[in-house]
């Protein structure tokens, strides 16, 4: 029976992180299910989930210990079971644009976990638009809404909180 571990990596930017911990999955024989790789700064943030029998996990975990001190990484893992959505929810995208608002993530994700709406991804980042050099603020989130909830109401709230907060934000389906 296969056994889920999900593991957190950070430290300098490396060329050889990411497919250094590919290799060892492999080695170890486990598969990996998922892995998010970012550049912040002069670092990388690496996670991952992987699946295999138990023993292979623990191999995994301990040999990864010894990779992520090699290449100077804080380095965390976790045995974890599968995500539990809520029967029929449903797939959405939000995207929101702002000028440089320090709440925005704070206000959208209070929001959604208000309205009891799983976050499943986030992504962020601020930019300086080349047309006016303000700052601008993007947030992108991928959610999963009950579908017990009504989804009018659920969008009028949401357009409401971009007035209140002077946001340019969409939410609609993502189409598979």
């Amino acid at each position: 029976m296969s056994s889920l571990l999900v593991c957190s990596a950070l430290g300098p930017h490396s060329p050889e992180v990411v497919p250094e911990f590919a290799r060892l999955a492999t080695e170890c024989q486990c598969t990996i299910i998922d892995m998010r790789v970012s550049v912040l700064g002069r670092d990388i943030v690496l996670g991952i989930l992987l699946t295999g029998h138990w023993n292979a996990l623990a191999k995994f975990e301990m040999q990864s210990a010894t990779l992520a001190n090699r290449l100077e990484l804080v380095f965390n893992t976790r045995r974890t079971q599968a995500t539990q959505l809520p029967d029929a929810s449903l797939p959405y995208s939000v995207q929101i644009f702002s000028s440089d608002n320090v709440n925005l993530i704070s206000d959208v994700t209070s929001f959604f976990v208000q309205q009891g709406v799983a976050i499943q991804e986030l992504f962020a980042n601020t930019y300086q638009a080349h047309q006016t050099g303000g700052t601008v603020s993007v947030l992108n989130l991928a959610i999963a809404i009950p579908a017990s909830t009504h989804l009018n109401a659920l969008r009028d709230q949401f357009q409401m909180l971009c007035d209140e907060c002077n946001l340019d934000g969409i939410m609609e389906p993502i189409k598979s």
